[in-house]
C-alpha cells in the first residue's frame, strides 16, 4: 500500500489479526469525498505508540504523495468515516470514528479473533484469499448495504488506536 496512514492502519491491523477486504468500495451507494472533514485536520499523535499524524484537507502522513485520489478516499455511513484504499485487486478499509472535538479512533475486522470471524462469518460470506504457501493472506467479504451497517456495529469492531489533536 502506498500510503504512510494506510500502512500505519494496516500494520496496526496485522500485529493481531487478518484483514478482512471488499470486492467493491464500502459502504455502497454512497458517494466519494476527496477531502478530510475539518475535525479530522491537523497534526494529530496516537495514544498507543505517540507516532505524529499530519493530515490537511487532502493529504495525509508525511509525504505530500499520500493523498486522498481515486484509490483511496472516504466514505460516510452515521458517525463513522470509512477510508477505502483499493490494492491491486480489493478494498481495504480503516473506519474512523471521531471522539468528540479534539481525537478520533480507528476500528478494523480482526480475522484473527475466531469468535469476531464466526460471528462476521454468519452475518455473511466470508472467502479466503491464500497466499502462495497456502496461508490466508486476508479475508475477503461481499456485504449488502444491510450487512455492512451491521458490520458496523461493536460487536464486529476492533478498536486499533486512538489520535489526539497534538497542541501546539
Amino acid at each position: 500500500m502506498k500510503n504512510f496512514l494506510i500502512l500505519l492502519l494496516i500494520s496496526l491491523l496485522f500485529a493481531s489479526c487478518r484483514d478482512l477486504a471488499f470486492t467493491v468500495p464500502q459502504p455502497r451507494g454512497v458517494e466519494n469525498e476527496y477531502y478530510f472533514p475539518p475535525q479530522l485536520q491537523g497534526t494529530f499523535v496516537s495514544k498507543h505508540n505517540k507516532d505524529t499524524l499530519q493530515i490537511t484537507v487532502n493529504t495525509f502522513g508525511n509525504n505530500p504523495d499520500d493523498r486522498l485520489d481515486e484509490d483511496t478516499f472516504l466514505r460516510r455511513s452515521g458517525k463513522y468515516y470509512i477510508l477505502n484504499n483499493k490494492d491491486s485487486l480489493y478494498w481495504h478499509l480503516s473506519i474512523i470514528k471521531l471522539c468528540g472535538r479534539n481525537s478520533f479512533t480507528i476500528y478494523g475486522f480482526d480475522m484473527g479473533d475466531q469468535k469476531k470471524r464466526k460471528k462476521i462469518s454468519e452475518l455473511l460470506r466470508v472467502g479466503e484469499i491464500k497466499d502462495e504457501n497456502g496461508r490466508v493472506e486476508y479475508y475477503l467479504a461481499d456485504p449488502t448495504e444491510d450487512q455492512f451497517k451491521q458490520l458496523l456495529s461493536k460487536r464486529y469492531l476492533t478498536k486499533l488506536e486512538t489520535f489526539r489533536w497534538k497542541k501546539k
